[in-house]
């Protein structure tokens, strides 16, 4: 679900109901109580995503765009482009070349547009570090690969590090109380 990046609730409704490819009403209109419900969950259950633009961005500003975790760091920053463009003409024929270059200077609307975005990648990727280095396994983005025996130990593992924090911006003023058993979905 792409709530935690802004997603509306009937923006995700849309997207999942399309991917059900339901045509009966009534089990369309009952699946979407439950999704509602669902939704409503996260957004009523997440401390982490609290966390707005208007709150990041200035402590990322006091940290010039970087956010450190213990194992790694990022550099935040979106600098402006000029783009230029050659144009030869050679027998009749048009060729254009197009060349975009980083200048110096910041491009404070994307830091802005994707603050929330980046706060919540750099923490999910912190989460699957951590539960990688606790129990080795394989895992791709936010996708576990692991035995059947093991999933409860990986829902207790992965509750215990979303109570983590692991950014330099102490944005959280309070101790997390995540525990869901749905973490993994």
């Amino acid at each position: 679900m792409t709530y935690q990046y802004g997603g509306t609730l009937w923006g995700c409704w849309d997207k999942f109901s399309k991917s059900l490819n339901l045509n009966d009403d009534i089990i369309k209109k009952e699946i979407y109580i439950l999704f509602k419900d669902f939704y409503n969950f996260i957004a009523e259950t997440s401390d982490l995503l609290e966390k707005n633009p208007s709150i990041i961005n200035p402590k990322l500003m006091e940290n010039n765009y970087k956010i450190e975790t213990n194992d790694a760091k990022f550099d935040l920053t979106y600098h402006k482009t000029l783009k230029s463009q050659i144009s030869i003409s050679y027998k009749g024929r048009r060729i254009t070349k197009n060349e975009l270059k980083l200048t110096e200077e910041l491009d404070l609307n994307k830091l802005k547009l994707a603050s929330r975005a980046n706060y919540i990648h750099i923490q999910d990727s912190s989460v699957v570090r951590y539960c990688i280095s606790v129990h080795p396994m394989i895992a791709i983005h936010d996708c576990f690969s692991i035995d059947w025996l093991s999933v409860t130990y990986l829902i207790s593992l992965t509750n215990e590090a979303m109570n983590k924090e692991y950014h330099n911006l102490k944005l959280n003023d309070k101790k997390f109380n995540i525990f869901s058993i749905f973490i993994l979905l």
